[in-house]
This record gives structure tokens, C-alpha cells and sequence, in this order.
């Protein structure tokens, strides 16, 4: 009689981040850091023996964009609205476009990182914000949050390209950071501009 003995080590290691934030949050240098490890070991023995051990180490810095995302495949160009941040203000060379693929073109002009983003509302005062005066991005009506460029260097120029409906968005840079235990959000300090779409 023969005997058939299997011995089996199963490893898994994994690691990952995820800061968890909508509200973009940067440091004094505006990066973010995490550092994760994961092991395991598996033993098993019969007449066979096996062993296996393992370990996996991750460690990933986010920082700010030095590049412009890829636009997402199929994007097409409309509508042009060229759009300047600096420190803190954001400025539109139109408050009007018809409805449909408006493509912004956004200038970072500033000494700090910023972003834009597209929330369809009238004014602030209808949309959800924290103490620091931040929209609450998870607390927005459904589809209120139309769309994003995150946060990205001085001295960039990139594009984002949306179908938009007829009715009143609001472009605003909504970063939150902190140095020195001081906290600054760039939308209080006048970074909304308002858009009117046409039907």
C-alpha cells in the first residue's frame, strides 16, 4: 500500500495605504508618507516536511504632482475656459459656456501646490463645509462633485475635460493644509470662481 502524504504552506503578504481623505491635506513640504509590513509563516508536516516563510515590506510617499494627469481615454476637447490660480485666487476668462464638453485649462500661477475642482451649486452657502470652511465632499448631494484636477506644482499647466449640463458650478481649489499646527484652507481665502452653463 502506498501512502500519499501532501503537505500545503499557504503564504499571503500584503501591504498597502489609503490616507482615507476627500479633503486633500498637505504638510509643510506637501508630502504624505505611510509605511506598512506584513508576514507570514506556514508549517506543515508529515513524512514530508514543508516550510515556507515570508515577509513583505512596503513603503509608499505620496507628493504633490510634478505632472498633469493623462487625460481619461475618450475625452473629447470643448468648450476652452483657461482658468489662473495663485495664492489665493482663482480667475476665469469667461463665466459662461454652453452646455456640453467644456475643457478647462488651468494655470497654477502660485508659490504653492493647488488643485481645481468642478461642484455643481449656485454658492457655497448650499454646499456642506467643515470648521476650517472645506466643502465636506462626502456630505455633497449626489452628483454635486462633478469632477478634478488633485493637487498638482507651481508653474503647471494642465486640462480637465467635463460634459457639463446647463446650471451654475462653482471651480474651486479645496486643499487643506497644515504647518505648525495652523490650519489653512484655500477655499475661505477666495478660491471659487463661478460658472454659469447655458442650455
Amino acid at each position: 500500500m502506498k501512502r500519499l502524504i501532501l503537505a500545503l504552506v499557504l503564504l499571503v503578504a500584503a501591504c498597502g495605504t489609503d490616507d482615507g481623505a476627500t479633503v486633500r491635506n498637505l504638510g509643510a513640504d506637501g508630502t504624505a508618507t505611510g509605511t506598512g509590513t506584513a508576514t507570514g509563516t506556514g508549517t506543515a508536516t508529515g513524512t514530508a516536511t514543508a516550510t515556507g516563510t515570508g515577509t513583505a515590506t512596503g513603503t509608499g510617499t505620496g507628493t504633490v504632482a510634478t505632472t498633469c494627469p493623462t487625460p481619461a481615454s475618450g475625452t473629447t476637447a470643448g468648450t476652452r475656459v483657461t482658468v489662473t490660480m495663485t495664492e489665493f485666487t482663482i480667475t476665469l476668462d469667461t463665466d459662461q459656456v454652453p452646455a456640453g464638453p467644456v475643457t478647462f485649462v488651468v494655470e497654477n500661477r502660485g508659490e504653492e501646490p493647488h488643485e481645481v475642482a468642478v461642484v455643481r451649486a449656485a454658492s457655497l452657502d448650499e454646499l456642506p463645509t467643515d470648521e476650517h470652511g472645506a466643502i465636506v465632499e462626502e456630505e455633497l448631494p449626489e452628483g454635486s462633485w462633478v469632477g478634478e484636477i488633485e493637487p498638482f506644482a507651481p508653474g503647471l499647466t494642465c486640462e480637465l475635460t467635463l460634459d457639463l449640463e446647463p446650471g451654475d458650478y462653482l471651480i474651486i481649489c479645496n486643499i487643506v493644509e497644515e504647518e505648525d499646527s495652523e490650519i489653512e484652507a484655500h477655499l475661505p481665502l477666495g478660491m471659487v470662481a463661478p460658472l454659469t452653463v447655458t442650455g
